[in-house]
């Protein structure tokens, strides 16, 4: 879901770059060649054209059109800046270059080769995998990016979206509640990307999502307004945008967007799936089914194809008295492919015992004795049993469930929906808003809660959701 990256460092770093470069020991010594630096630099952060007898009458007190000493110092300039990245500026995450030519236009880039950069190059690849593993090394990276070159606002961002697709992740794969603190993280370096660079969209996207989660509209819409002015093109092809657009209800211009990026980018199992969450959303089931198997590359078996499948077949009536082993088949599927994936870090060990699932990371050992893969949608589990018509084993579960703790309040939710007590059920989906499960925010729209669109108690907390009175925090 990121955005394309800005490929230019913000007017404050090219600056606060500019006043290192001038003390080094190649500029400190000469006022000409730091003055003519000096000059058009800030030319060029303001997009002014200027020649050779513009920079000649600023910078020397004799200066005639015929004179050689702009394009004389224009030189040591550049040679100098090449010894400086050579050497004091080897590992300085902004560039900048003086291009030869009648033009003096200052350029700006960032340095890919250093190693903030290469970390934060790094984590995009493995922020792709999504998968909760590979997002928490895209953290550490992004941790270390940021130590190396604080003032990189890309960094902030990238790791505001990390911290935002882990949240999604443990919405969805996590059995216990408690993904409320990355949305707090996510917040938190969201809002330095913005303060490092006004300009940031990913960082406002974030922002915009993060305040959407939490059911603050007013502030969500301020947010996802200043990414659209500030980077318009990224903001309108973000997924992330779209899923807004979709709560909200501009379900149109949402299902455009997700299919211009499927046409797009047609072997991107990501953006297909989204498509297919946005169709299932809308209630066009059989479009939704037809999408997730349109991935080229990708097998028909992959835990959130089959997941989705589901919810989709349990709308539509097509589930039958397997369901409830489908569900657990999804379960365990995740937990092969998205909670233990292959990495090439050497940073975990996972240790399998009877009953028991350990994992032995940095030093710190977790372990949870009523560990089962098979069994993080227990909710939905009963749902599917009751939807087949075995109602005497889901109340079975639901009983066995009810003792169980922790358990997310969105599956007993969806439990007590199986049994028949529409009014737990609803009680359940109020402690799922304070639990922070982001997918309260879509209550308006997801099939499962057909059953509840009736109850007094439910509308209210639709209403309630939906409420732009949100000034406070």
């Amino acid at each position: 879901m990121a955005e394309k990256q800005r490929d230019i460092p913000s007017d404050p770093q090219v600056l606060s770059h500019l006043e290192k470069i001038l003390v080094s020991p190649y500029f400190n010594i000469s006022d000409t060649q730091s003055n003519l630096l000096s000059f058009v630099v800030r030319a060029a952060i303001k997009g002014d054209s200027i020649k050779e007898t513009t920079i000649g009458s600023e910078i020397f007190e004799y200066y005639n059109s015929e004179s050689h000493k702009v394009r004389a110092n224009a030189s040591l300039v550049r040679k100098k800046l090449k010894a400086y990245y050579k050497n004091e500026g080897k590992d300085v995450l902004v560039r900048i270059d003086l291009p030869p030519g009648p033009a003096y236009k200052a350029e700006f880039h960032y340095n890919i080769e250093t190693q903030a950069v290469r970390a934060f190059a790094r984590a995009l690849a493995y922020q792709k995998r999504l998968s909760t593993f590979a997002l928490s090394e895209a953290e550490l990276l992004l941790d270390r990016a940021i130590r190396l070159a604080p003032g990189y606002a890309p960094s902030h961002a990238a790791r505001a979206e990390t911290l935002l697709l882990r949240l999604i992740l443990d919405n969805i794969i996590e059995p216990e509640p408690g993904a409320r603190a990355w949305a707090h993280a996510a917040r938190e370096s969201a809002e330095d990307a913005v303060r490092l660079d006004p300009d940031s969209g990913l960082g406002h996207i974030v922002l915009g999502v993060v305040w959407l989660s939490a059911w603050h509209r007013k502030k969500a819409r301020r947010e996802f307004a200043a990414a659209m002015k500030a980077d318009s093109e990224n903001t309108t092809a973000s997924l992330w945008y779209g899923a807004y657009l979709m709560t909200i209800g501009r379900i149109t211009e949402a299902l455009e967007l997700a299919k211009s990026r499927a046409i797009d980018d047609p072997g991107s199992f990501e953006i297909r799936l989204v498509y297919a969450l946005f169709l299932y959303l809308a209630r066009d089931y059989e479009y939704a089914m037809n999408m997730l198997h349109q991935v080229d590359g990708v097998e028909l078996g992959h835990p959130l194809q089959l997941f989705l499948g589901a919810l989709i077949d349990m709308a539509t009536g097509h589930s039958d008295k397997t369901m409830h082993l489908t569900v657990r088949d999804v379960s365990a599927k995740l937990e092969d492919r998205w909670v233990e994936p292959h990495t090439s870090l050497r940073r975990r060990t996972d240790i399998e015992r009877p009953g028991i699932k350990t994992e032995v990371r940095r030093g710190i050992e977790m372990w949870n004795p009523n560990y089962d893969p098979s069994n993080r949608f227990p909710g939905l589990a009963i749902l599917s049993l009751a939807q087949a018509g075995l109602t005497e084993e889901a109340k079975e579960k639901m009983a066995a469930l009810r003792k169980q703790r922790p358990v997310k309040s969105l599956q007993l939710a969806l439990g007590y929906m199986g049994v028949g007590n529409q009014a737990r059920a609803v009680a359940s989906l109020r402690r799922a808003c304070m639990e922070g499960d982001i997918f309260v925010n879509w209550l308006h729209l997801l099939p499962l809660f057909d059953p509840l669109r009736e109850h007094p108690r439910f509308q209210r907390l639709v209403e309630t959701i939906a409420c732009e009175d949100d000034e406070s925090e």
